[in-house]
């Protein structure tokens, strides 16, 4: 971008351009975030589905689940709802960082997620 010296609608136009893009970007990635499923499933039966919010959207319990103790399973469901929910949040993590790259944007967003909005014990970096 060229420095403030010159034709200012030079300068003003370069500006909007940026701006136009910018948009475009941060459009992207509410689509593009907007569409993240996260996904997980226990070794007994227990499946969820969540969205990129971390709202339950499917519950799926195989027969077996059935004869389990009631506070096992929901132990087990708990477990698989936080899996499901980090599933999600390492999935926009991604997107995002493909958008920005390292910097403080994605510093923001990973504190936000290893801050308490993650499962207990989760944690997104490079390994998620």
């Amino acid at each position: 971008m060229s420095e403030c010296r010159g034709d200012p609608r030079q300068w003003i136009r370069e500006y909007q351009d940026r701006l136009e893009v910018l948009g475009q970007r941060a459009q992207y990635v509410q689509q593009t975030v907007g569409l993240v499923r996260g996904h997980a499933k226990d070794d007994v039966g227990v499946a969820v589905t969540v969205g990129s919010g971390g709202r339950i959207e499917a519950l799926d319990l195989d027969e077996s689940t059935l004869s389990m103790d009631a506070r096992d399973l929901s132990a087990i469901i708990t477990r698989t709802i936080a899996a499901a929910q980090v599933n999600a949040a390492s999935q926009i993590h991604s997107t995002l960082h493909d958008l920005t790259g390292d910097g403080p944007a994605m510093d923001y967003v990973k504190g936000y997620l290893d801050g308490g909005h993650l499962g207990e014990g989760d944690h997104l970096g490079p390994d998620s």
